[in-house]
């Protein structure tokens, strides 16, 4: 269940032997899954009653019961991609719910992402919206240099300058 470092709820199995059998199986390969038991919050394990689930109701729905398997898989997949497409284009669709309106912050938020990456422009301005950072780039790393070299000059000892002028240099 969630607690104060995970926030949602973790179940664990371990596959156990059948009886009279070793624990063991291929190396690598997949374990059958027949034999699992869930441990409970109290560390007991629980016990599930048999039902007709799992790989009856994969092949129930996948593999469409009594019908040769490829035939069933091609129907599958076109009623799947059926209802990728209607899904897509919203046939028969009624608006159940829509979200609020952005507030403010989320607005600005967006426009300074936008102006940040270049989404407001082509190929071609954005090109020129990074040579233009460059060129700013550039004016910066000069003026520091001079701000640097005319520093140096002021030193009481400019043959031996602190660690942030080495650094900087």
């Amino acid at each position: 269940m969630p607690n104060d470092k995970s926030a949602g709820a973790q179940v664990s199995w371990q596959p156990q032997p059948e009886p009279g059998k070793e624990r063991g199986g291929q190396r690598g390969g997949r374990r059958s899954r027949e034999n699992q038991a869930l441990i409970g919050a109290d560390g007991l394990p629980t016990v599930a009653r048999e039902t007709r689930g799992g790989d009856f109701f994969y092949r129930f729905h996948f593999d469409l019961h009594y019908m040769p398997v490829i035939w069933a898989r091609w129907l599958a997949g076109v009623a799947a991609m059926a209802m990728l497409v209607a899904i897509l284009s919203g046939t028969d669709g009624a608006l159940v719910w829509q979200s609020p309106a952005s507030g403010s912050a989320s607005v600005t938020a967006g426009a300074m992402i936008g102006l940040h990456a270049g989404r407001f422009a082509d190929c071609g301005m954005r090109w020129l919206y990074f040579l233009c950072g460059i060129g700013g780039t550039l004016m910066a790393a000069s003026g520091l240099v001079l701000w640097i070299v005319k520093r140096r000059e002021k030193l009481p000892d400019p043959a031996r300058p602190y660690f942030g002028f080495r650094l900087v240099e």
